[in-house]
């Protein structure tokens, strides 16, 4: 096993799994942002509220075309009021 060293100094095992699950964590991360996208807009969320939900991580726009790509285009007009 290769050890990690910074400034001379071994860096922990602790330290070591802490920077690998942070690192998985991060590669996945847009994966598992598109498909809660995906899932609110199946169940009628506008790509705004989603935006707004996700701290406009991702525009208004980029949501809707993720939604789109996966799930076809929407019918025109604004969803249903509850």
């Amino acid at each position: 096993m290769t050890t990690l060293t910074c400034h001379h100094e071994e860096v922990d095992d602790d330290v070591r799994t802490e920077l690998e699950e942070a690192a998985a964590a991060y590669l996945n991360a847009p994966k598992k942002l598109q498909a809660a996208i995906v899932r609110a807009g199946e169940q009628g969320e506008t790509a705004v509220e989603i935006a707004k939900t996700i701290s406009f991580a991702y525009s208004p726009d980029y949501v809707a075309r993720i939604i789109r790509e996966a799930l076809g285009p929407r019918r025109p007009g604004r969803r249903k009021a509850d």
